[in-house]
C-alpha cells in the first residue's frame, strides 16, 4: 500500500503544478491580451479625438466645409438670406434659394438638401422666423 500511495501522491503534485502552468500560463495570455486591448483601444480613441478636430474644423467652415459650399463674398448663408429677406419682406425657402443661386452662391447641393440646410442656417443664427410652411422673415429687433 505505501507504494501504491507515494505513486498517486507523486501524480497527485504534479496535476497540481501541470495546473499551476496552465494556470499562471492563462493569466500571461490574458495580460498580453489586456496590453493588447489597452493599446487598441488608445489608438481608437487618439482616432476619435483627431475625428473630433476633424468635425470641429468642418463646423467652423475650414477644411472639408469649404469644398461643399462656397459663400458668396465671405458671407455664410444666414447673412445672404438676411440681405434678401430685408429686400422682399417675407418669402418660402425655395425663393431663397433661387435668389441666393441667382446672386452667385455656389453648392453642390441639390434643392432638397439646401432647403434643410437654410432652415438649420437660419435657426442657428437666430435672426429669422419660421412662418410655417417653410416661409421665413427676419425677427423684429427690439429698439
Amino acid at each position: 500500500m505505501g507504494a501504491d500511495f507515494d505513486e498517486s501522491l507523486e501524480k497527485f503534485i504534479a496535476s497540481g503544478k501541470e495546473f499551476e502552468l496552465r494556470r499562471a500560463k492563462l493569466i500571461q495570455d490574458l495580460l498580453q491580451e489586456r496590453s493588447s486591448l489597452t493599446a487598441r483601444i488608445a489608438k481608437i480613441n487618439d482616432g476619435l479625438l483627431k475625428l473630433g478636430h476633424q468635425e470641429a474644423s468642418d463646423r467652423n467652415g475650414n477644411e472639408k466645409g469649404t469644398n461643399r459650399r462656397k459663400y458668396l463674398g465671405g458671407k455664410p448663408l444666414s447673412e445672404i438670406g438676411k440681405d434678401i429677406l430685408r429686400r422682399h419682406g417675407s418669402l418660402h425657402g425655395s425663393k431663397i434659394e433661387e435668389l441666393a443661386r441667382a446672386e452667385g452662391f455656389k453648392t453642390d447641393m441639390d434643392s432638397k438638401n439646401f432647403q434643410a440646410y437654410l432652415a438649420v442656417a437660419f435657426q442657428r443664427d437666430g435672426g429669422f422666423v419660421n412662418l410655417g410652411r417653410n416661409t421665413w422673415r427676419l425677427k423684429k429687433r427690439k429698439p
